[in-house]
């Protein structure tokens, strides 16, 4: 049943901006918001014992986002959600860069435990590129919340996005292959 449930949110989490386009042109603004609030509060008390808490705060930033948009009646708080997470995203990232070791090293280390020096410096450059990529992100996800139609909106943070940060790991992962290739 967790499973199931897990699946469930998971889909709706990835599916957020489809589920707000349906939402804002054919039902009322505040219930959807509430629901995908209470989406991310139950998804949030499941995960909470198996993430970390920064990861539980970013979930509990977007349940206020959505709970405060609803409550002000103000759409453009779910548009926002997006931007708030790359936010999110970035600040986790980029303390991570001060506080050691960065969030890649410590993926790194889940595989490979005894990371060389020139695979701490390697997985420094990968965190700094993630950091770039929530910025610019970020940037375009807040141009497309307040310059542009929903259906851009959508398209963007529903799909593009997506495929943007599926093209940066798989161009991340060709990268690691080649560089282990020329150490090894």
């Amino acid at each position: 049943m967790k499973f199931l449930i897990g699946t469930i949110l998971a889909f709706m989490t990835i599916t957020y901006p489809i589920l707000v386009f349906f939402g804002l042109k054919y039902f009322d603004f505040q219930l959807l918001a509430v629901v995908l609030a209470s989406v991310l509060a139950v998804k949030l008390v499941i995960q909470r014992k198996t993430t970390s808490k920064v990861f539980n705060c970013i979930l509990g930033g977007g349940i206020g986002l959505l709970a405060l948009s609803a409550a002000l009646n103000l759409q453009i708080g779910m548009l926002l959600y997006p931007v708030v997470m790359n936010a999110c995203m970035l600040i986790v990232f980029g303390a991570s860069l001060k506080w050691k070791p960065c969030i890649i090293e410590r993926l790194a280390r889940l595989r490979e435990p005894d990371l060389p020096p020139k695979g701490v410096l390697y997985t420094e450059k990968v965190t700094k590129v993630w950091c770039a990529f929530f910025v610019v992100n970020m940037l375009i996800s807040l141009y497309t919340a307040l310059m542009t139609p929903i259906e851009v909106w959508t398209l963007y943070n529903g799909l593009v996005a997506y495929i943007a940060m599926g093209l940066l790991f798989l161009g991340e992962w060709l990268v690691r292959i080649k560089v282990r290739k020329r150490h090894d």
